[in-house]
């Protein structure tokens, strides 16, 4: 668990941090706010159709070709952009071998593996290793602003590479057959032992999932989420700059939602193993849609009062869907296969996450301001939290542990 954390916050961290390179790179490169957050949408696009591959890779070949593999395309992707001046070439490196870099060193392979040795508080487990998102984007966010103020964007993107080229050489020497044994009592099943025998073993039992409505709910869940999240979030920091915020104060407190997003994530992994995740996930959504709503209003009212309920309400609930879901899929969709099954769920992430830069750049462009964005995350978020309680399959699916058990049992019976 504690790997997984540290190769998420590495990953995640500066894929999140573009939002504090969109100014310098707006400026020194004279593109519209569209361009520049369509690098972002590609590096998402990316992310999201690389996850079935991350959890394929997991599942046939082991942790440490998936760890490999994506650290390698970090390095490579990163270590170039500095060195890029056109559109198409940020879409290759830092958008495609970004994102693909991503997926297979992110939440993908770490449900894979935390799945493997845990049980009964399995969305506990994985909201603490997700929560690295938040000590990612709170670690390189203010960090990234020092780096570019002095030394610029590009030197920048280089020292981003240098750290993801220092962890390679570790992630390739651990005992990665030990790790990903893992427990013989766990979510992801009695064959939960090191790689599956083929590639059919693996495409079986996503073909049996996808059949199902809860995958596609879980899919379109995480769609939904990354439409409200990241059509404001993205723009934040240039949005608070806009409102007459230093660069510095916004990328603050871009990294400051990080710290929630931390607590946030170990209090509703735990909530939602105790009360369902259902609930817990109805209840973020809802705290989220205020974080919006105070961000709104602080181009009427810009005080650090909204800015706080922002950073509260959008830090707390930035991430905590991604292990309520993927605990829900490990414990519904549990046996071999896992990884694939995750892998391919998580698409909608990635969707959800470009389609909302998209959205945002286009909305900004076309306006002239911020107003749609608000309008359009809201309508996103409650789209997702209703897939909760829609469908009867992930209702049930969402329900505590406890009171989960009698529902299944009926349904063998029968």
């Amino acid at each position: 668990m504690a790997l997984s954390f540290i190769l998420i916050v590495i990953s995640r961290g500066a894929s999140e941090s573009f939002a504090v390179f969109l100014l310098p790179l707006s400026v020194d490169l004279a593109w519209d706010r569209g361009q520049v957050t369509s690098v972002y949408a590609i590096m998402m696009i990316a992310f999201a159709l690389a996850s079935p591959l991350a959890g394929i890779l997991f599942d046939r070949f082991g942790p440490r070709v998936t760890y490999g593999f994506g650290l390698s395309c970090l390095v490579l992707g990163y270590g170039t952009t500095g060195w890029l001046d056109s559109l198409w070439q940020f879409y290759l490196f830092l958008g495609v071998l970004g994102g693909v870099g991503a997926a297979a060193v992110g939440l993908v392979p770490a449900s894979a593996l935390i799945g493997r040795w845990f049980s009964g508080r399995l969305t506990t487990a994985m909201g603490i290793a997700s929560s690295g998102l938040g000590f990612g984007a709170l670690f390189f966010a203010p960090v990234a602003e020092l780096l570019i103020a002095a030394h610029g964007w590009r030197l920048s993107y280089g020292a981003v590479a240098l750290l993801f080229a220092g962890f390679l050489p570790l992630v390739l020497i651990l005992p990665w057959a030990r790790l990903a044994r893992g427990r013989a009592d766990s979510a992801a099943g009695p064959l939960s032992a090191a790689t599956a025998s083929d590639l059919a073993s693996v495409l079986a039992p996503l073909a049996a999932a996808a059949r199902t409505p809860a995958f596609w709910a879980l899919a379109f869940a995480y769609l939904f989420t990354g439409f409200g999240v990241y059509s404001v979030t993205l723009q934040s920091v240039a949005f608070l700059v806009a409102q007459g915020f230093a660069p510095i104060e916004a990328a603050g407190a871009f990294g400051a939602t990080g710290v929630m997003t931390c607590l946030g994530m170990m209090m509703v992994g735990y909530a939602a193993d105790r009360f369902g995740a259902a609930v817990i996930a109805t209840l973020s959504y809802v705290f989220t849609a205020l974080g919006v709503i105070c961000l709104a209003l602080v181009q009427v009212w810009p005080t650090w009062a909204m800015i706080a309920g922002y950073v509260i309400c959008i830090g707390g609930t930035m991430g905590v869907r991604s292990p309520i879901i993927q605990a829900v899929a490990a414990r519904r969709f549990a046996g071999p296969g896992l990884g694939a099954v995750i892998g391919t769920i998580s698409i909608g992430q990635g969707l959800g996450a470009g389609g909302g830069a998209v959205a945002a750049g286009l909305l900004h462009d076309l306006t002239g301001g911020y107003g749609m964005n608000f309008v359009f995350s809201l309508a996103s978020i409650v789209a997702a939290a209703s897939l909760f309680w829609l469908v009867t399959d992930l209702r049930r699916a969402g329900l505590p542990q406890r009171s989960a058990a009698v529902p299944q049992e009926r349904d063998q019976n029968d």
